[in-house]
C-alpha cells in the first residue's frame, strides 16, 4: 500500500504502490492534507509527485519514522472516510499543428482528425510537476495515442509546445530539449513571472491533482490569444 523511507536528517518520502497514477494522485493529495494537519507545527513543506510524497520537517527531531508511520497507517485505516481534496479544472486552448502530428498518425494508424478528437476529448489529471518549472505530467492519454519517447530527442522544443509520450501529455512551459511527440501549440503561459506573484503563491498554473482539458482552436484564435508566431 505504501513504503516510507528517510532521505535526509529532516526529510522522508512516502511511496504509494497503486498501479494507477490517477488513483495514486488522489491518495497522495488526501494523505498530504492529513499529514499537514497532524504535523502542522513541524511539517515545513511537502512535494506531491507521481506515486510519491516528499515530506520536509523543521528539524531531525521531528522527522521520526515511528510517529510518521503511525500517522500514515491511521490515514489508510480510515482512507474511505477521508474526503477528496478540491481540484481545479483548467480548459486550455490548443492549436493542433505540431510537426509530429503526421508521424504520430503513421505510427498509430489514425487520421490527424482522429488524433485531435482523441487528444482533446480527454480530461487529464496532473500527477506530477517537474522536469522544468511548471511542466505538468498529465495522465489520462488515450491508449491509442501512447507512444514511446523519440529515440533522438530534439535539441530545442519551443515554448508552449503540446506533446505526448508514453501515458502522458504535457505542455513545455519554456523552450528546452525534449523527446516527446509534438502535437501542437498552446498560446497561453503556464508559469507566472515571480514579480507578478503574491507572497506564498506558486508560479505554476497547474498543481498536482488538478484536471486539464484541451480545446482545439484555429490559427486565428491562436494569434488572438497571444500565441507566438515563428517559434
Amino acid at each position: 500500500m505504501y513504503k516510507l523511507e528517510p532521505i535526509a536528517a529532516n526529510s522522508a518520502i512516502v511511496y504509494i504502490t497503486s498501479p494507477d497514477p490517477i488513483t495514486a494522485t488522489g491518495v497522495i493529495q488526501r494523505l498530504a492534507a492529513h499529514l499537514n494537519r497532524t504535523f502542522a507545527n513541524q511539517l515545513t513543506d511537502y512535494v506531491p509527485a507521481n506515486r510519491s510524497l516528499l515530506l520536509q520537517f523543521d528539524s531531525p527531531q521531528n522527522c521520526r519514522l515511528q510517529p510518521l508511520n503511525a500517522a500514515i497507517s491511521q490515514f489508510f485505516d480510515h482512507a474511505d472516510e477521508t474526503p477528496d481534496t478540491a481540484s481545479r479544472l483548467h480548459e486550455v486552448p490548443a492549436l493542433y499543428d505540431g510537426e509530429d502530428l503526421h508521424p504520430v498518425a503513421q505510427q498509430t494508424g489514425l487520421s490527424v482528425n482522429e488524433i485531435i478528437e482523441l487528444h482533446s476529448g480527454r480530461v487529464y489529471t496532473v500527477v506530477a510537476v517537474g522536469f522544468l518549472p511548471g511542466f505538468a505530467y498529465l495522465s489520462g492519454l488515450h491508449k491509442s495515442l501512447r507512444l514511446p519517447r523519440k529515440i533522438t530527442p530534439r535539441a530545442r522544443v519551443p515554448q508552449g509546445s503540446l506533446a505526448i509520450a508514453e501515458e502522458y501529455s504535457g505542455v513545455y512551459p519554456q523552450a528546452s530539449p525534449g523527446g516527446w511527440h509534438l502535437l501542437g501549440r498552446v498560446p497561453i503561459p503556464l508559469v507566472s513571472p515571480f514579480t507578478d506573484l503574491k507572497p506564498g503563491e506558486s508560479p505554476n498554473h497547474f498543481a498536482v491533482g488538478d484536471q486539464v482539458k484541451f480545446r482545439a482552436i484555429t490559427g486565428a484564435d491562436y494569434v488572438a490569444l497571444g500565441g507566438r508566431c515563428g517559434e
